[in-house]
């Protein structure tokens, strides 16, 4: 293991040019948003926010955070004119955009490095008016409890890791570990290697509260929080950092933790890029899988992630559903998009035919509900035979509806999933573009796609990357 932490470490800290470079530049753009902001008649701090601020960031990899901390008397329209046109006005000679979160900031690229100017409000803690405003008093106590001891590399190294096993990022896109939630964790557990060993013993239910805010009351603590994995914000006791980590996540990290530290190896940190099938590969894993591969196709304009990301995900989970429900066996799913101009909805099905009959089940016949169910199906045109009685019930042999799952989400899709659940966003993109690929009906879209085709041979292959010796 120290000869692969060594290596990564390498790796990941940056140099003591690139920390100038930097600073240099954080500096002076802090310096030009306090001198326009004066100009302007506004109270703002300017604050450094993010992993810069924490020396906690990878070699290569890092973004100016800079938070403009206004009163509270700012309205958010004021924000979103007086504070942009402030940031706009340090960045006007670089590229940059007007992103969203709980309200708008920039995000711009100066001198090759990417920088975020955030408006938030300087109020006092427990009176927050935005999720951001936390976010200056986070860099305050990772700082303060990194001041007795070097934990950054401990940092830079779990962040790596995290990234190597695909589960680094709170987004909706990942639902995995934020830069912060890294921090807490290895303030927590002193160190990356520890903090692997208490996760490969991790035990369901664990809460961590580094700064005793719950005390004894952890019954409180499960009153407010549902998550699987809870790490109490040290600066807001009402706040699971760990939100974001769905349970696929937080057992893919524990299940990686398990396997590195029983073999370490470089491939946990940095996996080897997925190859797509070449020539008739894809068509060879189709035909030989045993399994039928569903894709739902179509085209979609330019979106913001969380949100684009946030209605795909519904949108799988309703296919998901409405397969189940007509007895179709969902084996995996997943999605797939650029963001920018189309989607993918994938799933694994054991079979997309299933058998034309069914035997159905009814009631005992000593029941009061044993009328109803053969006036149902007594004689009815769905009854192939029956009803009979087996075991003391009522049995009936029924045709079902739907036997083939591309006829079922042709005509379920058909209005773009109104009635099934499909997230109201889609649905319209779905309705107008939508098309339904089967098997070897998916190898255009494949071949037309080079990020598209990396993701479904990844999907194809199943196995997590850290798992797999060679792609």
């Amino acid at each position: 293991m120290d000869d692969v932490l060594s290596q990564v470490l390498l790796k990941i800290v940056p140099s003591k040019e690139e920390k100038q470079r930097i600073y240099s530049l954080a500096d002076k753009l802090k310096n030009d948003l306090s001198a326009i902001a004066e100009n302007e008649g506004l109270k703002a701090e300017i604050i450094l926010g993010g992993s810069v601020a924490k020396d906690t960031w990878i070699k290569d990899e890092a973004d100016i955070d800079l938070f403009m901390m206004v009163p509270p008397t700012l309205n958010r329209e004021e924000i979103k004119g007086l504070c942009l046109d402030i940031a706009r006005k340090v960045v006007r000679d670089n590229e940059y955009v007007e992103r969203y979160a709980e309200h708008p900031y920039i995000e711009a690229v100066v001198q090759g490095i990417k920088v975020n100017i955030v408006p938030c409000y300087r109020i006092k803690h427990e009176e927050w008016m935005s999720a951001v405003d936390r976010t200056p008093y986070h860099t305050e106590y990772v700082n303060t409890r990194m001041e007795d001891r070097d934990l950054r590399n401990e940092i830079r190294l779990l962040k790596q890791f995290m990234k190597g096993i695909s589960v680094y990022g709170a987004e909706i896109k990942i639902g995995g570990f934020s830069g912060y939630l890294c921090e807490l964790l290895v303030i927590r557990f002193g160190s990356f290697r520890d903090l692997l060993n208490g996760f490969v013993d991790w035990i369901s239910g664990t809460i961590i509260d580094l700064e005793d805010l719950y005390k004894e009351d952890m019954n409180k603590i499960r009153l407010f929080f549902e998550n699987p994995l809870i790490v109490i914000d040290p600066v807001d006791m009402t706040r699971n950092v760990a939100a974001a980590v769905t349970e696929e996540s937080l057992f893919t990290f524990i299940a990686a933790a398990r396997h590195f530290v029983q073999k370490p190896d470089l491939r946990f940190f940095y996996p080897m890029n997925v190859t797509p099938f070449k020539g008739e590969g894809l068509s060879k894993n189709l035909q030989n899988r045993y399994t039928d591969v569903v894709v739902v196709n179509f085209k979609i304009d330019r979106a913001v992630p969380d949100v684009i990301w946030g209605q795909i995900f519904k949108s799988v989970r309703a296919i998901e559903k409405l397969l189940q429900i007509n007895e179709f066996k969902v084996t995996r799913s997943s999605a797939w998009t650029d963001e920018n101009s189309g989607v993918s909805l994938v799933l694994e099905l054991e079979s997309r035919l299933i058998p034309s009959c069914k035997e159905h089940w009814g009631p005992p016949v000593t029941s009061n509900d044993s009328s109803n169910f053969l006036k149902k199906h007594l004689y009815a045109d769905t009854t192939v035979s029956g009803p009979w009685i087996e075991n003391g019930r009522w049995v009936v042999a029924t045709k079902r509806k739907y036997t083939d799952c591309t006829k079922l989400l042709q005509e379920k899709l058909s209005d773009g999933g109104v009635n099934i659940g499909i997230s109201v966003g889609l649905q319209e993109a779905i309705k107008k573009t939508g098309k339904i690929l089967l098997n070897e009906e998916i190898i255009p879209l494949f071949k037309s796609n080079r990020e598209f085709s990396v993701f479904l041979t990844d999907f194809l292959l199943g196995v997590p990357k850290w798992l797999r010796k060679t792609l």
